[in-house]
């Protein structure tokens, strides 16, 4: 039960740097695969037809602005949550 508490709390009790090596491998073989079927996909729908083809090029570019929008967003939020507890204790 503590080994379990203790592995969903890791955010607020490890170094940074220790959680970042521990998560970011999975998230990065998780993105190459999705390029990987990206490209693969690319070709073969290329031997169809041209229009075809944009579509599945238009998908990258698309997640691609998504992403950076949720990027910014996580970004902004974790400023707001951090400045607004900063800002509480120092009225306390």
């Amino acid at each position: 039960m503590d080994e379990a508490r203790s592995e969903q709390n890791r955010f607020g009790t490890q170094r940074i740097s220790r959680v970042l090596l521990r998560i970011a491998p999975p998230v990065t073989l998780a993105q190459l695969i999705q390029a990987l079927y990206n490209i693969v996909d690319s070709f073969f729908v290329g031997r169809y037809s041209a229009g075809a083809l944009t579509n599945v090029v238009f998908d990258p570019l698309l997640r691609l602005f998504s992403n950076s929008a949720q990027v910014r967003q996580i970004g902004l939020t974790a400023f707001l949550i951090i400045g607004c507890s900063f800002f509480l204790r120092c009225f306390r």
